[in-house]
């Protein structure tokens, strides 16, 4: 074999491994784009999932206010009662200690004219 034939020997070695460079490029291309696509996936797949996490959580939480919302009214409403009877007995003492003065009064009167 000559120099010439060695030259060309190598040459095509040289495309032939230049040739699966390039084949191995492509396919770690292919990869990388595979890769990116499911990481992309996951994603939003996981975005989904804590969005229906979040949700439920609002909910659950949204759902504690209005018990504890339902419970402030009721004790609201219970002091209301409670403190509107109290205004009324108070107003019928008060009607009570006039009407007790007046005729104190008048008794008081009809003994000074008699």
């Amino acid at each position: 074999m000559g120099d010439m034939d060695v030259i060309e020997s190598l040459r095509q070695k040289e495309e032939e491994l230049e040739g699966m460079l390039n084949k191995a490029r492509e396919k770690a291309a292919e990869i990388k784009k595979d890769a990116l696509q499911k990481a992309e996936e996951i994603r939003l797949s996981m975005s989904k999932d804590i969005n229906a996490m979040a949700e439920e959580y609002r909910k659950a939480e949204a759902g504690k206010i209005d018990k504890e919302v339902e419970a402030v009214k009721e004790e609201a409403i219970k002091d209301a009662r409670h403190l509107k009877s109290m205004a009324e007995k108070r107003l019928e003492e008060a009607v009570e200690d006039v009407v007790s003065y007046i005729m104190q009064a008048q008794d008081s009167r009809l003994k000074v004219e008699d």
